[in-house]
């Protein structure tokens, strides 16, 4: 039998969505498809799933559309049937992903479950229990595998993604810099350097502090995959990433990567968050941990050249002040 046209017919998309309504979808369809074809249709307003978007740029294997902070319902003859498309993407099961009829309602809801995802046997999205803490939820997911970082964790709440801070940072952006106020400028410059919602936890100490504490509605768990390597940016004559030595100082690093620069501030040696961007001084014997950064600062000329040339304007500036003053001065006195 050779099939000439497939039949369509239009399916509702209703609950907590903002593209909720009536979408046409071919009989070979599933309800991924259809999740997939409004992402689609609706990309320039990236409505669908923001939190998925942001989940992508810590783990960029993520499937997307898995829709991790919305429940997915299929309403059929007046029974509701729970889609899991998590475990569809991420074991490949089609019953969890059935296919459409004609009269389907595709029922979307808030989501409360919490989700294990990263370095770990098998990763999850469940119901969070009364009480239950980071560790009960990592122990869920079967625990950690060799290449997890056993000593940083990240935390995503999508719960506290918030329209306001887009917009307030889209406001600021279009204002051009001298016509902001200087709470604008502030709240400007602290957002674009956190991101709303995540928590990251370094350090054997503080990371088991961390997993008895309870866990809350929407939280994302990310286990990194450990990163056995040093980065090595700046003032030097090789810099790019070295391979982690546990007995090795900074000042072995640097000589690893052909030494100082001509250009470089050699006492001026700074360690980068890798979240925050934030730089702290360091000196030549501290011991760094696997995945940091070293940044050597450098000489920039022009620079130097820029505020030599605004000392000379601002020095001609205040001469001119001064004689149209004396000049007043002088005039005062005849």
């Amino acid at each position: 039998v050779e099939l000439i046209k497939l039949r369509n017919f239009k399916v509702l998309i209703a609950g907590d969505f903002y593209g909720s309504g009536m979408y046409e979808v071919s009989s070979t369809d599933r309800v991924s498809d259809l999740i997939e074809s409004v992402s689609f249709l609706k990309n320039k307003s990236n409505f669908l799933s923001l939190s998925d978007s942001i989940l992508s740029n810590h783990l960029t294997d993520f499937p997307k559309n898995i829709f991790f902070n919305k429940d997915i319902y299929l309403v059929r003859n007046n029974s509701e049937l729970n889609v899991d498309l998590f475990k569809y993407y991420m074991e490949g099961d089609f019953s969890l992903n059935p296919i459409l009829k004609e009269g389907d309602i595709v029922k979307i809801k808030e989501s409360n479950k919490v989700l294990v995802l990263g370095e770990v046997k098998n990763p999850i999205r469940i119901s969070k229990d009364e009480g239950m803490s980071y560790s009960d939820a990592v122990k869920k997911s079967g625990g950690l595998i060799e290449t997890a970082d056993k000593l940083s964790i990240k935390v995503i709440n999508y719960k506290l993604f918030t329209d306001y801070y887009k917009d307030e940072l889209n406001r600021i952006s279009e204002t051009e810099p001298r016509y902001r106020s200087d709470i604008d400028e502030s709240f400007f410059n602290s957002r674009v350097k956190s991101e709303r919602g995540l928590l990251y936890v370094k350090g054997e100490k503080n990371i088991n502090k961390f997993l008895n504490l309870e866990l809350n509605y929407g939280d994302v768990i990310i286990i990194p995959r450990q990163k056995n390597y040093i980065e090595l940016i700046g003032g030097l004559n090789k810099p790019g990433s070295y391979t982690y030595n546990s007995s090795f100082t900074v000042s072995d690093y640097i000589n690893s990567s052909g030494g100082f620069s001509d250009n470089a501030r050699e006492k001026n040696i700074y360690l980068i968050d890798d979240i925050s961007s934030s730089r702290i001084k360091i000196s030549g014997s501290y011991i760094p941990k696997p995945g940091e950064s070293i940044f050597v600062e450098e000489k920039i000329g022009f620079k130097s050249w820029d505020r030599f040339s605004e000392s000379i304007k601002l020095a001609g500036t205040l001469a001119t002040m001064s004689l149209v003053f004396y000049n007043i001065w002088d005039k005062s006195r005849e």
